[in-house]
C-alpha cells in the first residue's frame, strides 16, 4: 500500500526517478501505474492551447491547434492558417513533422504567396493551389483567359509563355502535341475538349461520342472509349443510385467533384453547399484501408472547399432507408413545415418515447430520466430526453436524444422544449454529443450551447463473411471470451481477436461536443 501511495503523490515525476526511490524497474513502474489505473502528469499536461501554438509558430509551422490541448497523443483538430485545410492529428506528431498535410511542405521552406504575386508579370493572373516557387499552380493569361497548371518559377524566370498566344504547346516533360491527343482521343470514339493539353496526370475533358455525356478523367488512364459516366451509372451502388435520385426529383441537380487531395465526393448540391457519401461497409472498413482519420480528415477537407459532408453508412441505410431520406430532405429543405408557437408541451411515458425514437431517430430509443414531447394538434412531432450523463459525470445532465418526426421541421421546437427542461427542472449545466457524420451541431448554437471538441472517431465491427456489424460496446476485450469461447486467446489485442474471426473496424467522425451552464 505503501508503495501504491508513493505513486499516487508523485505522478509527477519521470518513471526513472520513481523506478530508483522504489527499488524497482521502469517497466515495473510502467506495470503498476496501468494496474492501478494511474496516469502521469508528465510535461505535455502542462501544455494549453496557446503554449502548443507558440512551440509550432516557433519551428516555423503553421499547422495551429483549434481546440483545446488534452493530450500529446490525442487526435486534435488543427487548422493550417495558409491554406485553411482542417485535420485531427496528434499533437506529437504534428510536433515531430511540423507542417500542414494539405500545403505539404514546411511553411518556412515557401515563399509568401504574396512574394510570390509581386514577382509574376502582368500577362499572368493566380488563381489557386499555391504550395511553394516548385510546385505546380493554376494561373490564368489575361490576354485569352487560358487557364495553365504549372510551376511558378518557370514563369517568374522567363520562357514560358501563354500556350495559346504564342502558339506553344507546353505541358510536362512527357507532354504530347494537342493535335496528336485530339487525333489519339478521337479513334478511341472520345472528343477532347481542352483548349491545349497538359500533362497525362492532369484532369482533362473528354465527351463520349456515343452517349455524348461530358466527364473529366486522365489521359494516361483512358484506354478505350469507356464513358465515366455511363461507368458509375452500371457500377455504383444501388443505394448510391438511390440516394442521387431522390435529391434530383427534389428539384436540386447533382455533380461529383474532386479534393485536392485527388478523393472524390460521391454526390454534391453545389447550390447547397451539401455533399454525400455513401459508404459500404466492406470498402469502407480498416482492412480496406480506410484508417480511424480517413472519413474525418475527408470530412474537413471538403468543409475547407465550402461543402458539409455527410456519410451514409451501408448499415444505417440497410436498417432504415426512410429515415436515411428524411433526414437528406431535411439538408434540402424539404420537409414540412410546423411552428412550435402551435404546438404544446407533454412530459410523455416511456413507451411513448421509444416508439418515436424508434420511428424518428436514426440511433433508435435509450433509456432517459425525462421525456418531453411536443405536440401539434394531438399529433406528436417532436422528443428531447435527457438523463444522467453517460460519459462525463462532471455535468448534472445529458440531453441525449432530440428528434422529429420523419419529413417534417419544427421551426423553433428544440427552444421550445429546452426552455421547458431549464423552467421545470433547473439545471445547472447539460452536455450532449452529435454524429460529426451527419450534423454540423448548429443546432446546439442556437440553443446556447458552447462547443467543447470533437471527440476520437468511434467505430464498429464489420464481418466480411457474415454481412452484419456489431458495436464497439459488445466487443470489449473482456467480452470476447463469451463471444468466441473456442478461439479467445487473451494475449491478443481486441482488434487482433476481432480480425482473427473476420471482422474489420469501419470508423465514422467521432462526436462534436457540446455543453449548456446557467448563466
Amino acid at each position: 500500500m505503501e508503495e501504491i501511495e508513493y505513486l499516487k503523490n508523485n505522478l509527477d515525476k519521470t518513471n526513472k526517478e520513481l523506478a530508483a526511490v522504489l527499488g524497482l524497474s521502469e517497466d515495473q513502474v510502467r506495470y503498476r501505474l496501468r494496474k492501478h489505473g494511474l496516469k502521469k502528469l508528465g510535461r505535455t499536461f502542462n501544455r494549453t492551447k496557446d503554449s502548443y501554438n507558440s512551440e509550432l509558430l516557433a519551428k516555423g509551422c503553421t499547422f495551429l491547434l483549434v481546440e483545446e490541448f488534452t493530450k500529446v497523443g490525442e487526435p486534435i483538430l488543427h487548422r493550417c492558417t495558409n491554406c485553411g485545410y482542417e485535420e485531427q492529428k496528434r499533437p506529437q506528431d504534428v510536433l515531430n513533422t511540423p507542417k500542414c498535410t494539405n500545403c505539404g511542405k514546411k511553411p518556412s521552406n515557401i515563399t509568401p504567396l504574396n512574394d510570390m504575386l509581386s514577382l509574376l508579370p502582368s500577362t499572368v493572373t493566380y488563381i489557386s493551389g499555391y504550395n511553394g516557387l516548385s510546385e505546380k499552380c493554376e494561373f490564368k493569361c489575361t490576354k485569352c483567359s487560358t487557364i495553365r497548371y504549372i510551376a511558378p518559377t518557370r514563369i517568374i524566370k522567363g520562357g514560358v509563355g501563354c500556350p495559346t498566344c504564342s502558339g506553344i504547346e507546353t505541358g510536362n516533360r512527357c507532354r504530347l502535341p494537342t493535335d496528336e491527343v485530339r487525333a489519339r482521343c478521337h479513334s478511341y470514339g472520345l472528343e477532347f475538349l481542352d483548349p491545349i493539353y497538359i500533362s497525362n496526370k492532369h484532369y482533362h475533358k473528354f465527351r463520349n461520342l456515343t452517349c455524348g455525356h461530358t466527364f473529366e478523367y486522365r489521359l494516361d488512364s483512358i484506354k478505350d472509349n469507356s464513358c465515366r459516366v455511363c461507368a458509375e451509372e452500371k457500377y455504383s451502388s444501388r443505394a448510391e443510385r438511390s440516394i442521387k435520385q431522390f435529391i434530383e426529383e427534389c428539384g436540386f441537380s447533382t455533380t461529383k467533384e474532386r479534393l485536392p487531395n485527388g478523393q472524390e465526393l460521391d454526390i454534391c448540391v453545389p447550390q447547397l453547399g451539401l455533399a454525400i457519401e455513401y459508404n459500404g461497409m466492406y470498402w469502407h472498413s480498416a482492412a480496406q484501408g480506410k484508417d480511424k482519420h480517413y472519413h474525418i480528415n475527408k470530412t474537413n477537407l471538403a468543409k475547407s472547399m465550402g461543402y458539409n459532408l455527410i456519410h451514409i453508412y451501408e448499415d444505417t441505410f440497410n436498417k432504415d432507408d426512410n429515415l436515411v431520406y428524411s433526414l437528406i430532405a431535411a439538408k434540402l429543405g424539404k420537409n414540412d413545415k410546423v411552428y412550435a408557437r402551435n404546438c404544446t408541451i407533454k412530459e410523455i411515458s416511456k413507451d411513448e418515447a421509444s416508439n418515436f425514437l424508434e420511428d424518428n431517430h436514426i440511433q433508435g430509443s435509450t433509456n432517459a430520466t425525462v421525456r418531453l414531447g411536443l405536440y401539434y394538434r394531438d399529433t406528436l412531432v417532436s422528443v428531447m430526453t435527457f438523463g444522467k450523463p453517460r460519459f462525463n459525470t462532471q455535468y448534472q445532465w445529458e440531453l441525449i436524444r432530440l428528434a422529429t418526426k420523419t419529413y417534417t421541421t419544427v421551426i423553433g421546437g428544440a427552444s421550445k422544449l429546452l426552455k421547458y427542461f431549464v423552467k421545470t427542472y433547473n439545471p445547472h449545466s447539460i452536455i450532449s454529443y452529435s454524429h460529426y457524420h451527419l450534423f454540423t451541431g448548429d443546432i446546439y448554437s442556437t440553443l446556447g450551447f458552447t462547443y467543447q471538441g470533437t471527440s476520437s472517431p468511434s467505430y464498429v465491427y464489420f464481418s466480411t463473411k457474415g454481412n452484419h456489424t456489431l458495436s464497439r460496446y459488445k466487443c470489449q476485450k473482456h467480452k470476447l471470451s463469451a463471444l468466441f469461447p473456442k478461439s479467445f486467446d487473451p494475449h491478443l489485442t481486441e482488434e487482433k481477436i476481432m480480425e482473427l474471426e473476420g471482422y474489420s473496424r469501419v470508423y465514422d467522425c467521432g462526436n462534436t461536443v457540446w455543453v449548456w451552464e446557467a448563466s
